[in-house]
């Protein structure tokens, strides 16, 4: 698997947002709570704004259908923490 290491990365960036740890299967979970669907927003977030990937390699990544959910992930990550903080993120990368 490619991405693990990837993945790990940005949940350890990710981490000090959230209470709850958070995990590649729980990012990887279909569950539409809160406490699931937010982290999974800001990792979406950090993979996009990293340009390494195409947001249909985001998808397969998070066993997600395709990549309009990843485009509506990274939409509203950057509505609730704003964009300018994952450009932020990834310069202190």
């Amino acid at each position: 698997m490619f991405y693990k290491s990837k993945l790990k990365k940005c949940i350890e960036v990710a981490q000090p947002y959230f209470e709850d740890e958070i995990t590649i299967e729980r990012l990887q979970n279909r569950r539409r709570t809160k406490d699931h669907v937010l982290p999974r927003f800001f990792v979406m977030g950090l993979l996009d704004k990293s340009s390494q990937y195409s947001r249909r390699q985001i998808a397969n990544m998070l066993n997600m259908k395709d990549h309009t959910s990843i485009l509506h992930g990274c939409n509203r990550a950057y509505e609730i923490w704003g964009d300018e903080l994952f450009e932020e993120l990834q310069t202190n990368d």
